[in-house]
């Protein structure tokens, strides 16, 4: 499955999914000019923006601000030196089955129980309290 294969080459870029496929890619096309910085510049230039951003919203002095770059830069390079691999145990297959589906709904699971905690929200609402205007 290629994670946002037509619109990514439409504009140039190789894909950013699981990294695999832009290698084969570069290797099979290495005179293919590339029109998009790698995946660890897009990675860093994220994880700058959120910090300052972060930063400035919620006022932070500088140990805070020291703290929170850290951890933001930690959770970067974490997540830039991830590579998918088999796992060397093999869940049992209900298990797996019920892996695979959660894996592959994903998106429709969270948006599941965000209407769910939405509609238990106003389904527990106490109608006679008043709002709080700070």
């Amino acid at each position: 499955m290629v994670v946002g294969g037509s619109r990514s080459r439409a504009y140039g870029c190789r894909e950013l999914d699981l990294g695999h496929r832009a290698r084969e890619d570069q290797s099979q096309h290495p005179d293919q000019l590339r029109l998009c910085p790698p995946p660890p510049a897009i990675a860093a230039a994220a994880a700058l923006v959120y910090t300052a951003k972060e930063i400035l919203d919620h006022g932070f002095d500088g140990a805070e601000s020291a703290v929170l770059a850290g951890l933001i830069a930690a959770l970067t390079l974490a997540l830039t030196l991830f590579r998918r691999a088999d796992l060397s145990w093999q869940p049992p297959e209900p298990l797996a089955t019920v892996l695979r589906f959660c894996g592959r709904y994903s998106l429709e699971i969270y948006a599941a129980t965000l209407l769910a905690m939405q509609i238990t929200a106003y389904a527990i609402e106490d109608p006679n309290a008043e709002d709080e205007i700070e």
